[in-house]
This record gives C-alpha cells, sequence and structure tokens, in this order.
C-alpha cells in the first residue's frame, strides 16, 4: 500500500493558526466603535418600518443595491435592536458560505485550505467587524468561484442544475453591490468564452443566458435608483487624467496587494507560481479565474474615468476569491521537496498566526472618534438630561438621517434619549432660536464632511444665527473635526 503524499502545507497547523484571525475577528465586531459607513446601513435597514416602506422611503435612493440592508433588516427585527448586535450578522453569513462551500467543492484539501486562508484575510476580517455590504459580498464572490470550478470541470451528466443556479447566484451578488454584477459578468463571459474555444457552443449559449439573467436585476436597481439620485452628488474627479490614473492603481494595490495578500505575503509568495501557471494557459479554470479577475478590473477603471470616479480599494474585493483559489489550488497540491515554493508554502502556518497582529490598528480604529463623544457626552448626563440640544442637521439625500444618528448617539448608558434635539437649519429663511437649557453642552454637529472646513463653518453659521454665541462657547472637536460640540465651560456640570 502506497504511503501518503507528504504535502508541504500542514493543513491542522493552519488550522490551528486560523484560531488567532478568527479571534481578532470576534474581538473586533464587540470592540470596535461604530462609524459613518455603519450608521448608514443601520439607517437603511430601520427595524421599525416595515420593508416596503424601508425599500420606498430610503433604499431606493441609496447607490448600493439593497440585497445586504434587507438581510440587515431582517435579522434586527429578530433580534434587540442593538448596533453591537447587528454586527453579528456577519457569524450567519460566514457559516453559511462555509457550508456552501463544503458542498459546491470537488476536492477536500482544496476546500478546507481556501476557507482557511481566507480566514486569514484582511478584508475579511475587517468586513466582518463592520455593518456594511462587502463581507456578503466576499461570500457571494466565494461561491461564484466554486460554483464556476463546477460549471467548467464537473461531469457532464450533473451540470443541469448549475445554470440556473448560476443565475440566481449572479442574481443575489448583483443585488450586493454593483461591483459583485461587474464581477459576475466578467466570470461569465470568460467562462462562456473558454467553452466556445473547447468547440461546445452549448455551454456556451447556456452560460451567456444564465449570466446575462444574473446581471439584469443589478441593471435595473440601478436605474430606478439613478432616477431619485439628485445629479450633483456624483463629482466628477477633478483631477487630471494621469493623476486620477495614479490615484486609482494606487487604490487597487492597496487593496491587492497590501491589504490582501499582504496581510498574509507567504500565501503571494507560494501562489506565485499557480498565477504563472494560469497565465500560460496550463490550467484551464485558473486561466478563466485570471483573466475574468483582469477584465473586471478593466471594466471597473473604464466606469470610474467614464462615468464617477468610485474606485476605492475595497471596490476591489470582488476578484480575491478567484485569486486565492488560485494559489489554494497549486499550495495545496505542493509536496514537500518540490522547490522554493514548498518551502514558502510551509511556512503559511505561521504567517496565517503572526500577521493578524500587524493589522490591528485598523481592525480596531476609531474612525470619528465617536466613542469619545459619546463618553464626554455621558459624563454630563446629571446636568443635561432632557435638556434642549441645538443640532446641526448636514444637508444629504435623506432628511432624516442626521436626526437618526444623533438619536443613536446622544443617548444615556441604557440607551434611553438624553436630550430633546432641536434642528439648527442653515437653509430655513427664519432660524428656530436656542431654547433655555442649564446643560453644558449647547450644540453638536455629527458626521460632517471628512477634512473639509465648509459644513463646520456652516454648522457654526447656523448655530449663530440660532442665537448662541459661538464666539465665546468652547468647540471640542472629535474625529479630526468631523464632529463639534459646543460648549459652556461657566456652565454647571455634573462631572
Amino acid at each position: 500500500m502506497s504511503a501518503p503524499p507528504a504535502y508541504a502545507l500542514n493543513q491542522r497547523w493552519l488550522a490551528l493558526a486560523s484560531i488567532v484571525p478568527i479571534a481578532v475577528m470576534i474581538a473586533a465586531m464587540a470592540l470596535k466603535p461604530l462609524w459613518r459607513d455603519e450608521y448608514w446601513s443601520l439607517f437603511f435597514s430601520e427595524p421599525t418600518l416595515d420593508l416596503a416602506a424601508l425599500v420606498e422611503t430610503r433604499m431606493i435612493a441609496e447607490v448600493h443595491p439593497p440585497l445586504y440592508y434587507i438581510t440587515l433588516h431582517l435579522w434586527r427585527s429578530m433580534l434587540p435592536d442593538d448596533p453591537a448586535i447587528a454586527r453579528f450578522l456577519s457569524l450567519p453569513i460566514l457559516v453559511a458560505g462555509a457550508a456552501l462551500v463544503w458542498l459546491l467543492g470537488q476536492d477536500r484539501r482544496e476546500k478546507v485550505t481556501f476557507l482557511l486562508l481566507s480566514l486569514g484575510s484582511y478584508w475579511v476580517i475587517y468586513f466582518a467587524a463592520e455593518v456594511r455590504p462587502y463581507l456578503l459580498l466576499y461570500v457571494g464572490c466565494v461561491l461564484s468561484v466554486f460554483l464556476l470550478a463546477r460549471m467548467v470541470e464537473g461531469r457532464a451528466d450533473r451540470r443541469a442544475w448549475l445554470y440556473p443556479t448560476w443565475a440566481l447566484l449572479g442574481i443575489l451578488i448583483g443585488l450586493t453591490h454593483y461591483f459583485g454584477a461587474i464581477w459576475f459578468a466578467a466570470a461569465g463571459l470568460c467562462a462562456g468564452i473558454a467553452e466556445l474555444v473547447a468547440k461546445r457552443p452549448g455551454r456556451f449559449i447556456a452560460i451567456g443566458v444564465a449570466t446575462t439573467i444574473a446581471v439584469a436585476p443589478a441593471l435595473a436597481w440601478a436605474y430606478l435608483s439613478a432616477q431619485r439620485i439628485d445629479p450633483s452628488l456624483i463629482q466628477p474627479s477633478g483631477n487630471s487624467l494621469g493623476a486620477e490614473l495614479l490615484h486609482v492603481l494606487n487604490q487597487f494595490l492597496r487593496g491587492l496587494v497590501v491589504k490582501t495578500f499582504g496581510s498574509n505575503p507567504l500565501v503571494l509568495f507560494a501562489g506565485f507560481a499557480g498565477v504563472v501557471a494560469a497565465l500560460q494557459f496550463k490550467q484551464r479554470l485558473s486561466s478563466i479565474l485570471v483573466l475574468a479577475a483582469l477584465v473586471t478590473v478593466l471594466v471597473a477603471f473604464a466606469v470610474h474615468f467614464a462615468a464617477v470616479n468610485w474606485i476605492k480599494e475595497r471596490a476591489f474585493i470582488v476578484i480575491m476569491p478567484a485569486l486565492i483559489f488560485v494559489f489554494t489550488r497549486h499550495i495545496s497540491a505542493l509536496r514537500i521537496g518540490e522547490g522554493l515554493n514548498a518551502q514558502f508554502a510551509s511556512l503559511i502556518p505561521i504567517a496565517a498566526l503572526i500577521m493578524p497582529f500587524l493589522f490591528i490598528p485598523e481592525y480596531f480604529k476609531d474612525r470619528e472618534r465617536l466613542s469619545d463623544l459619546r463618553q464626554f457626552v455621558r459624563s454630563h448626563a446629571d446636568a443635561c438630561r432632557g435638556q434642549p440640544l441645538l443640532m446641526y442637521y448636514r444637508p444629504s439625500v435623506h432628511d432624516d438621517f442626521q436626526p437618526t444618528v444623533a438619536r443613536l448617539v446622544l443617548t444615556t448608558t441604557d440607551g434611553a434619549q438624553l436630550f430633546e434635539l432641536i434642528e439648527a437649519d442653515p437653509d430655513a429663511p427664519q432660524q428656530m432660536r436656542a431654547p433655555p437649557s442649564t446643560c453644558p453642552i449647547r450644540a453638536a454637529a455629527l458626521l460632517l464632511e471628512k477634512g473639509g472646513g465648509e459644513s463646520q463653518r456652516h454648522a457654526r453659521q447656523a448655530f449663530a444665527r440660532a442665537g448662541l454665541d459661538t464666539e465665546r462657547l468652547h468647540e471640542r472637536g472629535f474625529g479630526k473635526g468631523r464632529n463639534l460640540l459646543l460648549v459652556d465651560e461657566s456652565a454647571p456640570s455634573a462631572k
């Protein structure tokens, strides 16, 4: 009887090392302070509204498709409505994704290695700890890769169910994020062309029809949303073409190299030969995946320059599962003694153990310092409970977003509303006068534009028009000026 192969990558050691990224992920879910984009997700999934009203009044005017917000709405409707609990939606998403990968994957070692490497990926840890759609997007793209593998490599007599499943999965991915629709269309295109080259026109037609059906809902949602959105909110970049190209390439490299493979560099090194093999068309599926990733990037670049400057490094999360799969296929097959790649592969468990610690500041970053603001406000709770607070509500597509955030942030420790919130509207012809208050905190402006002085200036103008002496009151800024409090330090305080 032949001895089992001596693989370079020890899966047991990798599984043991993966306890570290899992622990970091769960700790970040519980401890990381909420920030602006997460409050938008909470706003678009408000559980006190029924789903039909939520879609009609809020989601339809959002740039992003609605699937994640619908899922989050259902999650929050079933559980206590706590922003921290909302984050733990990531856990069932991860468990369901892993279970489906296990069902779809055809090689046990390959799918185990892929799942463990994904757990250590920067973006999986990062987005699992945020109330945002990107983890669901990543899991959807993972499933698209494994389903594509079944379509391309599976037995011909078991392929009929794959095409409607491919269409359904594509609909779900496209309704999670537009970049998901771009990736799915590119993957279907490349897979269809591969079947046409292999002289299988029937499969080419089946993949083409299923892919077209899959991306149609995302296009329809984009059209409907565009009817509701103020075109002035979509601003073209003011940079020159060369400067903008450098900016986009920098964002791409940050996402691809630094924040994904940079979180586990041995994966990059050990998988390099796998990419080379794919580009040399020695591995058919790997070739399809790499080409689909390239088409996705080119289409995203074209849309960025032709329509709207929307590329940030997280946009390329859609191609990460495909590239990690290509690396996994190569790494999982390496055996001891098969050159430098095998030596690197043997060290991957050590990298998986160490690398998450290098990104701790990112995983736990308090972007807007809202936790500091909340702590300061609560330190005055006894003097301020029930007192009127003048709030500047930044103009936006949704007039009720700022009040919603204020009610979530400016609360007592038990979640009750601390202030009677009064609007300071810079555009109102007749501004309401600030009512008398014994609270040292007289006015607040939350979630102002990043790094800009314009929205801060509008806030101060609104407060001055309401009768507050903005020169005498002391200004406290949190999160590099994104959040402002005007404080009367001579007033009595309960601190």
